[in-house]
Order: C-alpha cells, then structure tokens, then sequence
C-alpha cells in the first residue's frame, strides 16, 4: 500500500492551485480585453456620433452666421431707408411750413385784394366811358371826313399831304383827350410811310367794292378772329342771272340775311379751308381776297399778315386786290406793324386805299365775322374798323 508524504501532497496541492489561479487570471485578463474592446467600440461610435453632432453644429452655426449677416444688412438698409424718411419729412415739414406761411400771408392780403379790385372795376368803367367818347369822336371825325371825300369824283379822291396830314392832327388832338397812347392810331401811323407809298394812296367810302363787283371781278373772303385759316369757313356764290355779280364769293355764313338783288339759290359750303389751298379756287383776273381783323398773339400777328399777304400773291393775278380789314385798338393796332409791311410788300401790292365804308358793303352781301366773345361783332366792325387796299403788282 502506497504511502503519500505529506510534502508531497503540498506541492501538489500548491501546483494545482497556481495552474488554477494562472487559468482564473487568464480568463479575466482576457474578459478585461473584451470588456476594453467593448468599451473602445462604443467609444468610437461615440466619437462618430460627436462628429456628426459636431458638423451638425457647424452647419447649424454657419446657417445662423449668414442669417446674422443679412439681418445686419437688412438692419443697414432699414437705417438707410430711416435716414431717407426722416430728411423727407423734415423737407416736408419745411414745405408744409412755406405753405402755412404763404396762407397766412394770403388771408392777410384778402382786404388789399378787395380793395384793389373795386379800384380795378371803378378804372375799367372809366376807362370804358373814356372809350366811348372817343370812338363816338373818331366816327365823327371819320364822318367829316367821308363827306369831304364824297364831293369829288373817286378818281380824284388822291389824298395830299396837307390833306392827310389836317385830318391826321385833328384826330390826335380830339383822341389824346381821352387816350394818351396816341401814336397807336391808325390814320397818323399811316402818315409815316414812305412817300413813294403814300403818294398814290386813296380814302374811299364804298365806290371801291361797287367799282370791283360791277366789272364782274371775284370776291374771296377769309375771317381769321383767332389768326386760323384751317377754321375759315368760305361760301362760294356762282351767280349766273347777271354778270354784275358773276363770280362773287362772301364768307362765312348762310345765316346772314343776303341782298335780294344777289341771286344765291346755288350756294356751296367749303369747309376747313388752308390758306395754301387758296389756289384751288381758280381765281379770275382781279380777283379780290378779304383778310379782317387779323390777329395769331402779341409778336405773332404780323408774321400772320405777311404769310396771307405772300399766299394771295401766289394766288391772283395782276390787277387783283386785297383787303386788309384793322382795328385802330391800341392793343391790336401795333402788332400789325404797317410801317414794316407797306414796305415789305411794295415789290408785290401797292397800298391803293384806306377805306371805312367797305365793310357796310361787305357785310350786305352776306359776310358774318364771329368772334368767341360775341356771336355776330358786325357793330364792332363797323364802328372800329379801317380797310386797307391792296392792288397786286
């Protein structure tokens, strides 16, 4: 029977412990190296996660970095746009307080207004009166005149100097009573042209119409009260019954009673008429145009004369005539310049008459002039107006 010492089973014992103890730390160590890997594969995931987390971020950051930057720029505009507002506001504010002022200033002056245009309204009804007197002078210094002229033959009516030069201070001494503007009438202006003009100048009555309808010569009138020949209305009479009145053209209307000794029974309306278009009336030898009361403006309305007076030479023939119906007004009466046209002219027409009964003769044959003011100005032509007459070279 074996024995066993007691050393032996020590060393035994003390073997299989430390092959115990060497498997134990084994497998700890090697659960200790699992455990470390789990734990590096965690940490590495979270490490990505923090990554992603931290791009996010970033991108989040950058979002809010650009927001940031255009809500600044924004907020700068929005100031701008403030700084605008206010400096127009403070101009408004400006303006509103230049026109506050300017009301008041206004409101102070309604008294002074007042005043002034009573004195206005008291100075027109003198001026007014003023005037009448010195028309009702004129036609009777006119009328004086007239009858002198009446007491020879008309083709000895050729008006001297002495002559025109008596009539001439007689009116401005009776007009400078009530007008001191006196170089603004008609007759002592036309005093001034040269003497080779007035020379063979005339003063009729209404011989000077008679004398042109009885040898059967065309009568073309074109009323310019506004200086447009594009409005002019032209009523063209072809009479056939008798030769004394063939050919004989009144204007404007068909509303004015006619002599009945003028056959119009076939009567033709031309509306719109230019003055270029003058030339398609076919206008016979002699042929006479009427321009009365011209007037395009202050500056403008000679310039206006000189465009019909060059038209109608293109248009008639020698021996025609045409008649230059004006106002002694001194308001109209030195925008014609006559001085300036007589001699701007005298190659074309030489000023043969200056007449104040023309337009009576005129106006029976069925002439009506009208004006925006007043429908039918007959009166005012009669009484106001001179016709000069020109004879084409």
């Amino acid at each position: 029977m074996a024995t066993f010492d007691e050393n032996t089973l020590a060393s035994e014992f003390d073997g299989l412990n430390i092959q115990a103890a060497t498997e134990k730390e084994a497998d700890l160590e090697s659960r200790f190296l699992a455990v470390l890997a789990e734990r590096d594969h965690v940490i590495h995931e979270k490490e990505k996660e923090i990554i992603a987390k931290n791009r996010i971020i970033h991108e989040k950051e950058c979002e809010i970095t650009a927001k940031d930057s255009a809500i600044a720029e924004r907020d700068r505009i929005i100031r701008g746009k403030k700084r605008k507002v206010t400096v127009k506001n403070r101009e408004l504010a400006e303006r509103d307080s230049e026109i506050a002022s300017l009301k008041h200033k206004l409101q102070k002056s309604d008294k002074v207004n007042l005043k002034l245009q009573k004195m206005a309204d008291e100075a027109n009804l003198k001026f007014q009166k003023m005037t009448d007197e010195a028309d009702s002078l004129l036609r009777n210094l006119i009328s004086k005149f007239i009858y002198i002229s009446r007491q020879t033959k008309p083709e000895e009516m050729e008006i001297t100097d002495t002559l025109l030069s008596a009539f001439a201070r007689q009116y401005i001494k009776g007009f400078k009573k009530y007008w001191p503007y006196s170089s603004f009438n008609g007759i002592s202006t036309l005093k001034c042209l040269p003497d080779d003009i007035l020379k063979n100048v005339q003063l009729s009555n209404s011989f000077v119409h008679q004398r042109l309808v009885e040898k059967g010569r065309s009568f073309l009138s074109v009323g310019s009260g506004n200086g447009s020949f594009e409005k002019a209305l032209v009523n063209m009479r072809d009479c056939e019954e008798t030769e004394k009145w063939r050919n004989v053209v009144i204007s404007p209307s068909n509303n004015c009673p006619h002599d009945p000794e003028i056959p119009v029974d076939r009567t033709h309306e031309i509306n719109a008429t230019e003055l270029k278009s003058l030339k398609s009336y076919g206008l016979p030898a002699g042929a006479t145009i009427l321009f009365n009361r011209p007037w395009r403006g202050y500056g403008k309305t000679f310039n206006l004369i000189m465009e019909f007076m060059k038209s109608a030479f293109n248009v008639q023939n020698e021996g025609g005539f045409v008649l230059l119906g004006i106002t002694e007004c001194y308001i109209y009466f030195p925008q014609y310049q006559l001085e300036k046209l007589v001699v701007k002219m005298k190659k074309n027409y030489c000023l043969k008459y200056i007449d104040v009964g023309i337009i009576n003769n005129v106006l029976k044959h069925g002439y009506t002039h009208y004006s925006e003011s007043e429908k039918n100005i007959h009166n005012l032509v009669v009484s106001k107006h001179i016709m000069l007459c020109f004879k084409r070279l």
